[in-house]
Order: C-alpha cells, then structure tokens, then sequence
C-alpha cells in the first residue's frame, strides 16, 4: 500500500519520470485500483469476524498473505531473468560526462542491471513482432540528473527522442510480466484486509484479563506502528540490496513465523463472552 505506485513503477508496467506519453497516468490510475482493492476486501471484515473463529481466520489471512509474497517473488525473479539485453553501445564525449560514470553505465548487460546503477537509465524503442509491439535497441546512458526525463547523450537526449523515436525509463524496465506483480498485490490485499487487518485489534480487546487491558493495547498498538515504520523506512533500501525479489521472499519468511506465532501462542476467546475470560484468566 505504502509504495504501491513504486512497485509497480518497478515491474516495468510505468515510470513516474518516463516520457512515454500517458505512463504518469497509467501508474496513478493502477496504485489508485489497489487502494480501492483495499476499501473493496476491507468491506467484509465484520462479517468474517462475527461468523468464523479467530484462530482460522488467522490461518487464512496469513496463508494468502504467504502465497501472494511467493508471487510478487515470482514476479520480479521473472522480470530479472528475461530483462532486455542492452544490445547498442551509443558513444559520447567521455570528458564531458566523466569516464568514471560513463564506464559504469556503459558496463550494464541488461536493463534492471542498468537501472540499478546510480544516475543511469535505460533508453530503447518499440518495433513490431506479428501483432506485438516489443522493445528493442536497448542502451545504458548516464542521466545528467537523478530522475531526469532525458540522457545525458544518445539517442534519449532532448533533442534526439523525437527523431529517433526513442522511450527514457530511469527507473524501471519494460516487462510483459508486470501485471503478476499487480495481481501479487491485490491478492495480498484480499488476503490482509479481511483478516489479519482488523483480527489484531479484535483479538487484543479479547485476550486481557480487566485490568491489564489498557495497558496491553497500548503496548500492542504501540509495536504495530513500530514495525508500521520499520517496514516503511527499510523497503526501498531492502530492494537495492538483498533485490526486490529477496525483500519479498523475506516478508513472507516472516508471514511463515507468524503462522507459527498464531499456532503456538494465540489462544481461541472468539466463543467466549468477556466475564467467561475474566473467570479464567482469575483460575
């Protein structure tokens, strides 16, 4: 949710800075879809909680969570292995771009390894294949500003785009496998809204006995923002360096712990009214 736009961006399906005309509107239109993914699956959440017990709802919530973590893995393990090869060498004026930088784009293979490098991005052009509009011609070039519109030479400068017919992508790559990224986060989405959303709040208004209960929801609350931040602050980071596909094969390692958290220490109180909890939690 926080980085949704980004992540997409990074499946190659558009880039905030492309200069591929409607790309800008295509990302804010599809982050837009999986926020309303979010309101949509939330919408069920009381029902799901009245009816079913906490415990199974906790094991579903995170089984979807887990499977649609593998598929954002997938997704962008596809997108690295089959990224398009850079296949044009474009020359310049080394002294005036920097022999150190200029190497360093001009060294990339394929585009996501060109895009990872600092203040360099990928220029190509679209060719028909049968019915398919495809890229092809792909270079490396040193962008003269982070996030430019434009390289700094080739044939994605200002000038040269038009003529050459030529798309810039700074950020991310074009893929035909984009749209299992998108399909990754709504079912994440589908899975998290319904359960393990509303369950935490739920359950912890449940499981302490009287007296402990304002400070145990406090404390609980006060970890989930905690970790709210933690995941925030460290995912763009994570990305650049275990990869975008090792970040989330992580998170859902730690949607396994949490199956097992549920297993070994949630307890059943869904059936039970709070003066039954209270009596046994005094016993």
């Amino acid at each position: 949710m926080y980085y949704s736009a980004e992540i997409l961006s990074m499946a190659g399906i558009g880039g905030m800075n492309n200069n591929k005309k409607g790309e800008n509107a295509k990302i804010v239109w599809l982050s837009a879809l999986v926020a309303f993914a979010n309101f949509l699956f939330s919408l069920g959440a009381p029902w799901i909680v009245n009816t079913f017990k906490r415990r199974l709802v906790l094991y579903c919530s995170l089984t979807g969570v887990f499977l649609s973590l593998v598929v954002l893995a997938v997704s962008f393990q596809l997108i690295t292995s089959y990224s398009i090869p850079v296949s044009v060498v474009e020359s310049t004026n080394v002294t005036a771009v920097g022999v150190n930088i200029h190497t360093s784009c001009s060294k990339a293979k394929t585009c996501d390894m060109c895009i990872q490098k600092t203040n360099c991005g990928f220029c190509y052009q679209m060719s028909l294949s049968g019915r398919t509009m495809i890229p092809v011609n792909g270079s490396c070039l040193l962008s003269p500003v982070e996030f430019s519109p434009f390289s700094n030479y080739g044939r994605c400068t200002n000038k040269s785009m038009k003529e050459e017919h030529a798309i810039w992508a700074y950020d991310h790559c074009p893929s035909p496998y984009g749209w299992m990224t998108l399909i990754g986060l709504i079912l994440y989405l589908a899975s998290f809204a319904p359960g393990m959303s509303p369950l935490p709040w739920t359950i912890n208004a449940e499981i302490y006995p009287a007296w402990a209960r304002s400070t145990g929801v406090a404390t609980a609350t006060a970890c989930n923002w905690i970790a709210n931040l933690v995941v925030s602050l460290t995912f763009l980071s994570l990305t650049h360096s275990i990869t975008r596909q090792g970040t989330y094969c992580l998170y859902a390692g730690v949607s396994i712990l949490a199956i097992i958290f549920v297993w070994k220490f949630v307890p059943e109180y869904g059936d039970k009214t709070l003066e039954i909890e209270m009596t046994l939690h005094s016993s």
